[in-house]
């Protein structure tokens, strides 16, 4: 194969779902969130595009900005980039995020993966794709970070009654969570309305859960389209992942 060439590969779509096991978690919701991107970038997957056919004009390809708490509470974040048909780069090209190079992924989540600092809040994310001299580039604000205002880490939360969950969102968009009990064996999700910032856990979920030490991950995605970016069609995703440690009474 020659070099930084990148091979198709089926792409998974549809909604994941929620695993009993924590690790899955994560796993389940990038899932569902590239099947949502993909869609949003209108794909299909079928054609092919030529070595000699690399203008940004030509490309279809979906972004994707991982702030992902659970792994760095401080950054940085994780940038990938997923082209919708097998493409060869033969013309020096180069892909950057905030000065920062993305390169081929080893583990074929993406084709072309970096990481980035944490912008503050009020920059943004600088994809910059250049070809034979010429730049093409994007702009992503960069969004507060998903935060869970209650209940605080530690904190006992009882398994009799439902209970409320309050977080700040990063964008006013939909936005899921799961809990889990203390002996990894049982969850519980929902989902929040946009611009709602509160999750309800149902009493006749949490009545089932081991009393211990559990979690709640929470999950909030959204995606633009930016118009009149030089790209043939391209979607931007911003995930944000983040999680709190409790006690179940």
């Amino acid at each position: 194969m020659p070099p930084n060439t990148f091979p198709h590969r089926p792409l998974p779509m549809g909604e994941g779902q929620p695993h009993k096991r924590r690790g899955r978690v994560r796993a389940l919701l990038l899932v569902a969130l590239l099947g949502a991107t993909l869609t949003a970038c209108g794909t299909d997957g079928g054609s092919t595009t030529s070595s000699a056919n690399t203008a940004a004009a030509a490309l279809s390809l979906t972004i994707t900005i991982l702030d992902d708490q659970t792994q760095a509470p401080s950054g940085p974040l994780t940038v990938g980039v997923k082209f919708a048909t097998p493409i060869t780069f033969t013309h020096g090209e180069t892909f950057t995020c905030n000065g920062r190079p993305l390169t081929p992924d080893s583990s074929g989540a993406y084709d072309l993966r970096g990481s980035v600092p944490l912008a503050p809040v009020g920059g943004d994310y600088s994809f910059v794709y250049t070809r034979a001299g010429v730049a093409t580039t994007v702009r992503t604000p960069a969004p507060q970070r998903l935060a869970v205002r209650a209940p605080s880490a530690g904190a006992t939360i009882p398994r009799s009654q439902s209970y409320v969950v309050q977080y700040t969102p990063t964008q006013d968009s939909a936005s899921g969570i799961v809990a889990v009990d203390a002996a990894d064996s049982a969850t519980v999700s929902a989902d929040a309305a946009p611009g709602d910032g509160s999750f309800t856990l149902p009493a006749y979920g949490l009545e089932k859960f081991h009393a211990g030490p559990g979690s709640l991950t929470l999950r909030q995605s959204f995606i633009t389209s930016p118009q009149h970016s030089g790209f043939g069609a391209i979607a931007v995703t911003y995930l944000s992942i983040v999680a709190v440690h409790v006690i179940w009474q």
